[in-house]
Formats: C-alpha cells, structure tokens, sequence
C-alpha cells in the first residue's frame, strides 16, 4: 500500500495473458481500478503481420491506441 498525505493506493500484481478476465481477476481488480497491460514489442508486430483480420474492431482500436502510446513515450516507429 502507497500512502501520501491525502492519498492511498493498494497495488496488485497479476500476471497472465488476459485474453480474457475470469473471475479471480474481477475480484481483484474491482470496479473501480485500472488495469495496467504490456504488450511487448515483438508481439505487437506479430499481431499486426499476422493476426489483425482475426482481431475484433474493439480490439484493433485498442491495439492501435496501445501503439499511438507506445510511440509517444518510446520511439515513434515502436511496433513497426
């Protein structure tokens, strides 16, 4: 647990693909938290060369959201 003056925050840690939330992950995660992902670099390629018509339209936008941020804060030509 992170506190500050007026703050407080509980973290937790998970691994796993996350292709999809069981149980145990909502009850970790709750309502109202953020889940966190990474997607490495060299995943992200092979999702883009090989696997995008088999992605939904929800998941191509997140996949290219992902990639815009990844570009912002890595280098612009991340995931090419």
């Amino acid at each position: 647990m992170l506190c500050g003056e007026d703050k407080m925050l509980n973290l937790i840690g998970m691994g796993g693909t996350f292709d999809h939330l069981h149980d145990g992950h909502k009850y970790l995660i709750g309502k109202d938290e953020i889940l966190f992902v990474n997607v490495p670099e060299s995943h992200v390629r092979q999702l883009m060369a090989k696997f995008l018509n088999e992605l939904t339209s929800d998941q191509k936008d997140v996949l290219r959201e992902f990639i815009k941020l990844m570009r912002a804060t890595q280098h612009p030509w991340w995931g090419m």
